[in-house]
């Protein structure tokens, strides 16, 4: 009779809770994935899957989640050989997704989201009471408690995410994938999902948690994976790592800006005159009393939680919203009916903080949409010339480091880094003198942040005023010269370069309750 194995044999050659071996994938002739790998080893962690926008994360996402069959190699389960047939097919072995957009039904309730076509029934008929009951039952397995009859489209972007996590727990995950999920959160919201995260895994749930902000690898990942050019390149402990060297392997070289990038503080040229000037401005209860001037070859920022009204104030600069007090004057002239046509004629931009929804149209090609704003005056009849898109797009490939296989290529097949640099290209080659920013790098990997980041002070040394918010007060830090903070639609305080810390920042965002 063979003698059975000790538990502590047993656990030593136990096979890894999730193996991704070889993975190769192609989209026509372009290779996404070369034989990359992953590994989940045991039950219960968080692992952070990390690399530049391009490198292959979301192939790789697309095949363990069952949306992208591969063209080789292998995905096993507790050592057993697996191949998903489609997404339903990858939850009923376990593994669910929750994608960077948000995918609820807004005009449903919490209950409905969450037991979505597996509402509870008697004799044919819903029974709410008990639909009710469970939904709340699953929501109190990640920490939330949110009323079931409340409609999902009143919820926060946070509190959507939590929805469809209970939604992917309620189907017995055992590992849970989480594309980018504090892309478009509060520090505060952040601190909630955390929570709850580590509630699941206390539970046994694996996470593979997918991120480009390096303080969230190093505070919630126990274990990390980096991808460059559709390869694993490293791996292991996150304590391994630190910043600098995840940054290194990200981009297969040692990392930090040129001597010429360096962040130096720029003071206003005043007998230039402000480009805009704000004069006790006000938009019903979303801007209160603000006073702000914007001079040429500065970088302002913006910092505030959300809500505080800091995208408020740079729509109604570029007229999306409506003065209702106060003066706004722009290049010397006090501006009165306003409207975005009218901003761009007097030489403002605007970079949206949702590229796919407000920045660009992704069906259209790389070329079209670099040369929108350049063209939106000519008559609707007329077609623009393909040697002036042409040249646009040079400009934008010398000035951004853009990557692409062909021009004639459509937005949407591109990276959301390269799609970032086409919504910046689209915007600089139109030459503005006012150049207005919210949340300009969300969702972009440090190297292409870095590359933007470059753009914008070039741009500034060139003359240009910059306004621009950003929920990461670090990458304020690192990029303006000045930095206000605006609190309930109000502007509470504001730093220059040589008093800006991220404690202090946070205090005057929170009202000074920190």
């Amino acid at each position: 009779m063979t003698e059975s194995p000790s538990p502590e044999q047993h656990t030593e050659h136990r096979a890894p809770l999730l193996e991704l071996r070889g993975i190769h994938k192609s989209y026509g002739g372009a290779r996404a994935l070369r034989g990359a790998s992953l590994v989940l080893e045991h039950p219960g962690v968080i692992h952070t899957l990390i690399g530049q926008n391009g490198c292959g994360k979301s192939s790789m996402l697309g095949i363990l989640s069952g949306q992208v069959q591969p063209d080789e190699g292998e995905i096993l389960l507790d050592g057993r050989p697996l191949r998903f047939r489609d997404a339903a097919d990858a939850v009923r072995q376990g593994i669910a997704m929750v994608s960077q957009e948000t995918a609820v039904a807004e005009h449903l309730s919490v209950a409905e989201n969450i037991l979505l076509g597996r509402l509870a029934r008697s004799r044919g008929v819903v029974n709410w009471r008990e639909s009710r009951r469970r939904a709340t039952d699953i929501m109190s397995t990640v920490g939330i408690a949110y009323d079931p009859d409340r409609i999902v489209g009143t919820l926060r972007p946070d509190q959507k995410q939590m929805i469809e996590i209970a939604r992917a727990i309620s189907l017995d995950s055992r590992i849970l994938i989480l594309d980018e999920p504090t892309s478009s959160l509060t520090e505060h919201e952040v601190t909630e999902l955390f929570t709850a995260l580590r509630v699941l895994v206390e539970r046994g749930v694996s996470i593979l948690f997918v991120s480009h902000r390096l303080p969230e690898v190093f505070e919630i990942s126990s274990s990390v994976t980096v991808m460059r050019n559709g390869l694993t390149v490293a791996g292991g402990p996150t304590a391994g790592f630190t910043p600098d060297s995840l940054v290194s392997a990200m981009v297969g070289t040692e990392f930090g800006r040129s001597g010429s990038d360096v962040h130096r503080v720029r003071y206003p040229d005043v007998d230039a005159g402000a480009a805009v000037r704000m004069s006790g401005v006000e938009s019903g209860e979303a801007v209160c009393g603000v006073d702000l001037d914007l001079f040429p070859g500065r970088i302002i920022g913006v910092a505030g939680l959300e809500g505080s009204g800091r995208s408020e104030l740079l729509e109604l600069i570029f007229g999306r919203r409506e003065v209702t007090a106060g003066t706004l004057t722009i290049h010397g002239a006090e501006s009165t009916k306003r409207s975005p046509r009218s901003a761009i004629a007097s030489g403002i931009g605007y970079v949206p903080p949702d590229r796919k929804l407000q920045g660009l149209v992704l069906s259209m090609s790389i070329t079209q949409n670099a040369a929108m704003v350049t063209t939106h005056t000519a008559a609707r009849w007329k077609v623009v010339r393909s040697r002036s898109e042409s040249g646009l797009l040079a400009r934008a490939v010398a000035a951004f480091a853009l990557r692409f296989a062909s021009p004639r290529m459509s937005v949407r097949s591109l990276s959301g880094g390269n799609q970032q640099k086409v919504l910046f290209a689209k915007w600089l080659a139109s030459k503005p003198r006012v150049l207005l920013l919210d949340e300009p790098t969300r969702g972009v990997d440090v190297a292409a942040k870095a590359e933007l980041h470059n753009a914008l002070r070039r741009a500034a040394d060139e003359g240009l005023a910059l306004l621009v918010t950003s929920s990461d007060v670090p990458e304020l830090i690192e990029l303006c010269d000045d930095i206000v903070v605006m609190y309930r639609g109000a502007i509470v305080r504001r730093f220059s370069s040589h008093e800006m810390t991220e404690a202090a920042i946070a205090t005057a965002a929170a009202g000074g309750l920190l």
